[in-house]
């Protein structure tokens, strides 16, 4: 199942939420939608759910005008919304409750297969509003799968979710994947999106600023470059396929010239006692500032001129002695280095 928009806006008081998105999600595809709080994202997904309508332009399921079957479509698609709303009445009448609205037999063995699918097969019987947040979350997604729609639109679904009920339902939406669902999905988490995605579209004040594949989606702005979580950005002049930013001298893949800002991922830079005998055509010696946990990473901070961010794993810590005034050397792909006109 194909879903578009074409030409949508949608505007509250006079006020523009949403203008001019163009956005298309192939049959079986698996579409991100990213960006800051208050760009438009849940609205976007509450029109394509044809749960709002817009204010100008057209959804589109299939090439077909949404507007003339809109009935008929909602029975085909699943929005789930960031927040679980459950009906009064236990867990098995949650997710039965779907299935009633249509016609079909196995309604219970298909309920059934989904309380254990989330994990919930203790909980028939209990109410589903003293359920955990989490089991609530999960309850919900069961309940907008249960009855197999063609398309599900995903708004948070990691939301405040504990790691038992984040590893569920990365397993469920990895599994509608398998079965080459349309997915739209809505999220923060942008390495978790990226790693589900097979195209991203970035929303700024309402607009659709940035899409691509995957693989090929990169920042075009400075502010986008540090929304995608580019940590090491320097503004400088690029020209002759080099960057230069005070001291700092960086071969860099570009034709740019002029006026430009270079970015690299804190991920994408090696660190080493000694310089490195390899393809990185950038090697910058450095001193150790500072170490920080990040998770399961460590992030250490080294100035080479200016301050660079890597992460590396708490092995490499030990194993290279890292500590505040360690001598070391950075080394930095020309590949992996991103140059964005200022």
């Amino acid at each position: 199942m194909k879903i578009e928009a074409r030409g949508v806006a949608y505007r509250v008081a006079g006020a523009a939420v949403l203008s001019g998105i163009d956005f298309a999600a192939a049959e079986g595809e698996t579409a991100l939608l990213i960006g800051p709080n208050g760009a438009g994202k849940t609205t976007l997904l509450r029109i394509l759910s044809l749960l709002l309508a817009p204010s100008a332009g057209e959804v589109f399921y299939d090439g077909s005008s949404a507007a003339l079957s809109a009935p008929l479509l909602r029975r085909r698609i699943s929005f789930l919304p960031q927040k679980p709303v459950l009906l009064n009445g236990s867990v098995s009448a949650n997710l039965l409750f779907p299935l009633r609205l249509r016609s079909g037999a196995g309604r219970e063995k298909a309920a059934r297969e989904w309380l254990s699918e989330v994990g919930l097969e203790g909980k028939a019987d209990q109410n589903a509003l003293t359920l955990s947040g989490g089991e609530a979350q999960r309850l919900a997604l069961a309940r907008a799968l249960v009855y197999r729609p063609e398309a599900i639109l995903l708004d948070e679904p990691f939301l405040n979710l504990d790691p038992l009920s984040e590893g569920i339902v990365e397993r469920i939406i990895a599994r509608l994947q398998g079965e080459k669902r349309t997915i739209v999905l809505c999220l923060h988490d942008l390495e978790r999106g990226f790693a589900f995605a097979d195209s991203v579209s970035l929303i700024e004040s309402g607009r659709i600023v940035r899409k691509g594949r995957r693989d090929a989606f990169l920042p075009a702005t400075v502010s986008q470059a540090r929304f995608l979580g580019v940590q090491n950005l320097f503004p400088g002049t690029v020209g002759d396929e080099w960057f230069e930013s005070g001291g700092m001298r960086l071969r860099v893949a570009s034709e740019l010239s002029g006026p430009a800002w270079a970015g690299v991922g804190s991920e994408e830079i090696i660190i080493s006692l000694a310089p490195l005998a390899s393809s990185a055509r950038n090697v910058l010696p450095g001193t150790v500032v500072s170490l920080r946990e990040k998770g399961k990473l460590v992030e250490v901070e080294v100035r080479a001129g200016p301050s660079f961010l890597v992460l590396v794993t708490r092995e490499s810590v030990e194993e290279l002695k890292l500590e505040p005034g360690a001598p070391v050397y950075l080394a930095i792909k020309t590949s992996s280095i991103l140059v964005i006109p200022a």
